[in-house]
């Protein structure tokens, strides 16, 4: 292919200009990519690799708009890599009565890789639900999937969807809740479950021991729990996840004693390897963070040579976040290495001091 005659920039340099608009993140990359995919046929291809390889839909005409478009030039199906589902008053019916909403062109994501869907935690999801999610399953190159801002009428719905995914190897919930903790799941409908999860996220999940028993596959090797509710979660399921090599627990500088339940835990996985601790200290005073920590008794826990494997753990990092971190990198430096004495002199532990932003933590 050449460029238009009179054109100086050579077609390679302009296929490289239109990759780094596909980059960029901002509201302006979208009509500059459309506006690309309509200049020319050297560049269409090009720009519709951008254009498609993200998809956020968020509402009904939109669903129907990005079945119609794929059904009728299947070719674009297959670039699209990571899709984005609001389903915040969506209505799940496909084109047939039954069939969920884009069912018609799921066998045409044949490259799709992620899937997010998320909606409304003020208005219940309904029982198709699990449907829509299910008929995913059918794209054998999904790997990621993550629920947010979501409210189920039970358990048992967010169990249905999250089974009916078997080759995901990473899941993410965020922001989820249900009415009934405990639904009426025939555990005989998903003898595997979820075997090849690898990695499993828990953000602000209502109840936390239910939704770690759900994920109980026996190949999770990375956890992250981010601000449970100690009095909601005994973490027991913790104790399950026998192939663990990596637990990252998130929280604000006040006192959690959930993180001392959660890391007490670990003494059935033989595997374990590192501990992460990432602490927003953004409005909490050094002081009283040090103070909440020593009163977790971490360290002695995490170098207990009695315990029995896997103590002590072999790499311990703690992150915190700050509003000056240039100014007090020293003092809070010097501070965790008193709070983790015993790991520090073990070699062991690792401190970051971050500037705290706000895209990083919820309001």
């Amino acid at each position: 292919m050449t460029t238009e005659r009179g054109s100086r920039v050579p077609l390679e340099v302009l296929l490289l200009i239109i990759d780094i608009v596909g980059e960029d993140s901002s509201k302006w990359a979208y009509p500059t990519l459309r506006a690309c995919a309509l200049t020319c046929r050297s560049w269409r291809h090009r720009a519709r690799i951008h254009l498609f390889r993200r998809v956020t839909l968020t509402s009904y005409r939109q669903y129907r708009r990005f079945e119609n478009t794929v059904f009728n030039c299947p070719d674009l199906g297959r670039l699209v890599e990571e899709l984005h589902c609001d389903l915040s008053g969506v209505r799940l019916e496909g084109h047939k009565r039954g069939d969920p909403l884009l069912f018609g062109i799921i066998d045409y994501l044949r490259t799709l890789r992620s899937l997010t869907v998320f909606g409304d935690t003020t208005v219940e999801l309904g029982r198709k639900f699990p449907h829509f999610v299910g008929q995913f399953a059918r794209c054998k190159t999904l790997r990621t999937f993550a629920i947010r801002e979501c409210t189920f009428q039970d358990f048992d719905d967010l169990a249905r969807a999250v089974w009916s995914l078997p080759e995901i190897s990473t899941i993410n919930l965020e922001d989820i809740y249900w009415h009934v903790t405990l639904g009426a799941v025939d555990w005989n409908d998903y003898p595997t479950k979820l075997p090849k999860l690898t990695r499993l996220e828990l953000n602000h999940v209502l109840f936390l021991d239910p939704a770690l028993e759900i994920m109980d596959t026996g190949a999770v090797e990375e956890l992250k729990i981010t601000s449970a509710s100690p009095e909601d979660a005994s973490f027991h399921g913790i104790m399950r996840y026998t192939r663990l090599r990596k637990l990252e627990l998130v929280f604000d500088g006040g006192e959690h004693p959930w993180i001392e339940a959660a890391v007490s835990k670990l003494t059935r996985s033989p595997e374990f390897e590192e501990l992460v601790l990432c602490c927003n200290a953004h409005g909490t005073p050094r002081e009283a963070v040090n103070e909440h920590l020593l009163a977790l008794n971490l360290d002695s826990i995490l170098s207990d040579t009695e315990r029995g494997a896997p103590f002590p753990v072999r790499k311990i990092t703690v992150d915190v976040h700050t509003a000056d971190p240039t100014e007090e990198h020293g003092s809070w430096t010097s501070m965790l290495q008193g709070v983790f004495s015993r790991s520090h002199q073990r070699g062991v532990l690792r401190t970051t001091i971050h500037e705290w932003k706000p895209i990083y933590w919820r309001p």
